[in-house]
């Protein structure tokens, strides 16, 4: 992919995590444009995952043609993660309105069981279920296909 620049989103074959699962694409964002090259940052990932791949690289693809848009349709009920206090922690979606999400985030660091709270629904501090939570093996309720992949 050429002519790519600081905060384009592309979709991304992560090498980290290839090595251990199947290949993953991840929703990413370019942070740094050279000549010949991206550094690109993984969407719900920290700093010290981004990767430097080559624009001509086959890792590198437009936006959602390798994952899945889960934002667009993301509804009341479902589960997501959200990152607070630099961990990774369960919520489910109570209410989505314009570009606003209110969860319900179950974690023994915050005062009491349960804390409603409202992120940004582009943050990099929402994902879908399962992308830190993985469970092996695929749990049967959850669909062939969506696990560790393509969620």
């Amino acid at each position: 992919m050429q002519n790519l620049k600081v905060n384009d989103r592309v979709d991304a074959l992560d090498s980290s995590l290839s090595v251990l699962y199947e290949p993953v694409w991840l929703e990413a964002k370019v942070v740094a444009a050279q000549p010949g090259t991206v550094t690109v940052s993984f969407r719900g990932w920290g700093d010290r995952w981004n990767e430097t791949i080559a624009t001509d690289s086959s890792r590198l693809a437009p936006l959602f043609s390798h994952t899945k848009n889960w934002r667009a349709t993301l509804r009341r009920g479902n589960w997501v993660e959200v990152r607070l206090f630099e961990k990774w922690h369960r919520a489910q979606v109570q209410e989505i309105s314009g570009n606003q999400v209110r969860v319900k985030v179950s974690t023994r660091l915050l005062s009491g069981a349960h804390r409603e709270i409202v992120i940004n629904l582009d943050s990099d501090n929402l994902t879908y279920h399962y992308m830190h939570y993985c469970y092996e093996p695929r749990p049967r309720w959850l669909p062939e296909g969506v696990f560790m992949k393509n969620f």
